[in-house]
């Protein structure tokens, strides 16, 4: 990725990618859904693309 990340969007975006493991017995009917509360200008759109490159690689 050309963006490095701090270090607060990386323990966020290690968060996203724990709270979106299948869990046993595979995705739940309603799907995984996850969060990501953060102040005004912490990245949260370079966060979300960061999981959305590890996730899909």
């Amino acid at each position: 990725m050309g963006v490095r990340l701090r270090d607060h969007q990386v323990e966020a975006v290690d968060a996203i990618m724990r709270g979106l493991d299948v869990p046993p017995g595979g995705i739940p009917p309603g799907g995984l859904r996850g969060q990501v509360h953060a102040a005004c200008g912490t990245g949260k759109t370079v966060m979300a693309a960061a999981a959305a490159i590890t996730a899909l690689p």
